[in-house]
């Protein structure tokens, strides 16, 4: 009885240290835009990929993992950036570079630029 319950509290411990973990996330802001909708429409351009019409660079943001976290596949990643960049009055997001998890990482971690079209 003294084995499950103390199995019960490792477990009920592991998990509350799973969930506290997360990724962080850090915005530059290179020209201040006025926020625009919740869920707006953007423009993806991945890595090695050009936009199609010239832009302006607004910002830059990255996506890191703080430790074993999870909610961290590449939908949850995307939409961080998206969320953001909604919130920083983006037209689109340059992904510079998108690493996904390996045995270092759990996470998916992205370096992109904010960018509205001149």
């Amino acid at each position: 009885m003294r084995k499950i319950g103390l199995l019960a509290g490792i477990s009920i411990a592991a998990l509350e240290v799973l969930s506290a973990c997360t990724t962080t996330s850090s915005y530059i802001p290179l020209h201040p835009k006025s926020p625009r909708g919740k869920n707006c429409e953007l423009d993806i351009v991945m890595p090695g990929e050009s936009p199609k019409k010239t832009t302006q660079v607004i910002g830059s943001f990255s996506v890191q993992e703080m430790g074993l976290s999870v909610n961290c596949a590449w939908p949850e990643t995307l939409q961080k950036n998206k969320d953001h960049a909604c919130e920083a009055g983006a037209q689109g997001i340059q992904f510079l570079t998108v690493d996904a998890p390996f045995i270092h990482s759990t996470c998916y971690r992205t370096k992109a630029n904010f960018f509205i079209y001149e």
